[in-house]
């Protein structure tokens, strides 16, 4: 039976017996457990809470504090059984707390003579010591203990110990728990076995228990700083390997929740501090109950869920159960913290004022020097809104194409605001800027003229947005030249402006190349190009008060990134697309040395199929929003924002404000934001 057929029916028969605990409509708490400071007792409050009517089949003991003998054991606990800790140490007594509760989950022991094990003892005797061994042998349980010379011997004596085992097996390195927690539901609720490694080498020992297993997969948990090439690829010559890995290890949770769990996944997470030193204690006793559930298990820190974390559980809509204490037995105690002040996402109170309805507005821009907003329509028309009548003042829609992804995409002002440069692809399908000149209130179209042409080799994929930086220059976004899987090999090639973000000097009579471009000179990459491994960087924007760059960089099939800059640095940044999707393995296989993960992402699922690119609030009248990057997914249409303080994501909010299928947003002469949708509703995000 493969693992994924074995999920299944676990799901379907988990649901006849456990209740759901939430709905992905609204994310809530559902409470905290598993939370003495004693992980011992932790343990016993979870195992109780796991197998409330008594009928957990087997238990796993191990030692309460030192993780390795019990990495794997998360597998062979699986649904039914209990992981319960003791004292560690050679001359350690047993736990009263464990032992009532090994009686209350297992019910009476009644070990016959070759009976098959109920409890397994997790390590050697200087892990789980001989006392411990004899009070529960005293208790009438069979017994196993499950040891080897070296804590990678004691992982393969657990995993050989799995039964009912799925064709899966987890890899994950032998001196850091991180990731293996994070695992552990999963590995409870299909009973997958997992092994342990050095970094830099895959061990002997764990390839010949791979190669005795023989499993369909190998799942590598965490970069290659935590399993190096050279484990995956010593791996890959016994099964086909799949990398799950994030920037950190709480990245690395949530890509685990999306990438094993899935759609599988049901309607909450189980979260616990995954950096305190002692929380594995209470995050592998958690798998169980965990496990039943269908929880993936997230990380949160001292101050609770990561930011990569409480973006997953946002975009999923679902229901989070608090493990282990608030507060962390080895957190040392510190002063109360101030209360935050400046922005405050989660207090943003706001709604959507219509300002106008057109046909598939694009792009919003404030003219300057006017009280004027100029909305770009797909089929190649700009219109006015705010003006005592409303005109339009340029119609080039017989020489743009709109065909696929095409259109016009894009257009900015000069900065003394008497140029218009426009973004479109042309009747052919390729990608064009052309100029034209301003005069009154008119577009001259007899002005018009070409800067740059790119031809697209397909019809998606064109990105296509356009702005005049902060330094003056002409900034373009183009994406891949379309298909999926970067057909054309562009992503990663720096020669091409196809996957790009493209940097010009626009002249009378073309474009130069700004001298600080990082291939001005031509080697290395293209002259135009300053940043590039995008995959389709449909929109991009500036913060108008200090300069950082965002790009909303759409995604295949995992992953929609935002993309960040601080103002004057990234020159040359490679942003990994298709060795990597957001944080995740892309389908582009190789290297990509150096490259700049996104600062923020979230999982194609849940509704979710496509980032719309924002701005950065810079108006007066909502001050909870100030410096905020409001942006849009287009399929679930609701409007989010994320706070960038010196390059981390400090602050996530779903303003509770939708709009049908979004496609770009502007802010007006004010700092102002609006978003526009394609069905042609263009709305001022306003108090409520």
């Amino acid at each position: 039976m493969s693992s994924r057929t074995r999920l299944m029916v676990a799901l379907l028969a988990l649901a006849l017996l456990v209740p759901l605990v939430g709905s992905r409509a609204d994310a809530q708490e559902d409470g905290r457990i598993g939370d003495d400071l004693d992980p011992v007792i932790g343990a016993v409050q979870l195992s109780t809470a796991a197998h409330a009517d008594g009928m957990a089949s087997h238990a796993v003991i191990g030692r309460d504090d030192v993780f390795v003998d019990n990495l794997a054991a998360t597998a062979l606990v699986g649904r039914f059984g209990t992981l319960l800790l003791t004292t560690g140490g050679a001359d350690a007594q047993p736990r009263q707390e464990m032992l009532e509760e090994l009686q209350r989950a297992l019910g009476p022991g009644r070990c016959e003579v070759g009976g098959a094990p109920q409890v397994y003892l997790a390590g050697g005797d200087a892990a789980v010591s001989t006392a411990v061994e004899q009070a529960v042998a005293e208790l009438g349980y069979c017994m196993r203990r499950l040891d080897g010379a070296t804590r990678i011997d004691t992982a393969v004596a657990v995993a050989d110990a799995v039964g009912d085992q799925s064709d899966t097996v987890v890899l994950v390195r032998d001196d850091d728990w991180a990731d293996s927690a994070a695992i552990g539901s999963w590995a409870a609720l299909t009973n997958s076995r997992i092994l342990i490694t050095p970094t830099d080498a895959l061990d002997a020992r764990t390839a010949d228990a791979l190669r005795r297993h023989a499993p369909t997969e190998i799942l590598l948990l965490g970069g290659e700083a935590a399993l190096s090439t050279a484990v995956e690829q010593s791996a890959a010559e016994i099964a086909p390997v799949r990398r799950i890995a994030g920037p950190a290890r709480d990245a690395t949770a949530v890509a685990i929740a999306d990438q094993v769990w899935g759609d599988d996944a049901g309607d909450g997470v189980a979260a616990g501090n995954g950096y305190a030193g002692t929380s594995w204690a209470y995050l592998f006793a958690a798998a169980p109950l965990a496990g039943q559930q269908s929880r993936p298990i997230l990380y949160a820190d001292d101050n609770g869920l990561t930011a990569a974390s409480a973006s997953w559980v946002q975009g999923e809509r679902v229901t989070v159960l608090a493990v282990g204490p608030a507060v962390p037995p080895d957190a040392s105690p510190g002063p109360t913290p101030e209360p935050p002040t400046g922005p405050d996402l989660a207090a943003a109170d706001v709604a959507l004022e219509t300002v106008g309805s057109f046909a598939a507005p694009l792009t919003l821009r404030p003219r300057p020097d006017t009280g004027e907003l100029w909305i770009g329509e797909r089929a190649g028309i700009i219109r006015t809104v705010g003006t005592a009548q409303p005109r339009t003042v340029l119609d080039i829609s017989s020489t743009v194409g709109t065909g696929g992804e095409g259109g016009l995409l894009g257009f900015d002002f000069s900065g003394d605001g008497q140029t218009l440069y426009v973004s479109s692809t042309n009747r052919a399908g390729d990608s064009v800027i052309d100029a034209f000149t301003i005069t009154g209130d008119s577009v001259d179209l007899a002005s018009r003229r070409e800067l740059i042409r790119v031809d697209q080799p397909a019809s998606n994929h064109n990105g296509g947005d356009l702005h005049l930086g902060p330094d003056g220059y002409l900034w373009w976004s183009l994406g891949d030249g379309g298909g999926s899987n970067d057909d054309f090999d562009n992503g990663q090639d720096p020669f091409t402006l196809l996957g790009s973000l493209v940097r010009i000097a626009p002249t009378a009579d073309g474009y130069d190349i700004p001298p600080d471009n990082p291939f001005a000179d031509g080697q290395g990459g293209a002259p135009e190009v300053w940043a590039y491994g995008l995959r389709n960087p449909y929109r991009f924007s500036f913060d108008d008060a200090t300069g950082d760059l965002y790009i909303g960089d759409v995604g295949q099939g995992a992953v929609e990134e935002i993309d960040w800059l601080a103002a004057g640095t990234g020159a040359g940044s490679n942003f990994g697309w298709p060795v990597f999707e957001g944080t995740q393995a892309g389908p582009g296989g190789g290297s990509a040395p150096g490259h700049v993960p996104p600062v923020f992402e979230y999982p194609r699922s849940g509704g979710n199929c496509s980032v719309t690119g924002g701005v950065v609030y810079r108006g007066t009248a909502i001050p909870e929003l100030t410096g905020a990057y409001v942006f849009a997914d287009f399929c679930r249409g609701d409007v989010r924002a994320i706070l960038v303080q010196d390059g981390d994501v400090t602050q996530i909010a779903d303003l509770g404000i939708d709009i049908d299928s979004p496609v770009g947003f502007g802010v007006d002469h004010s700092g102002e934001v609006y978003v526009l949708g394609i069905g042609g509703t263009v709305a001022k995000v306003v108090p409520a």
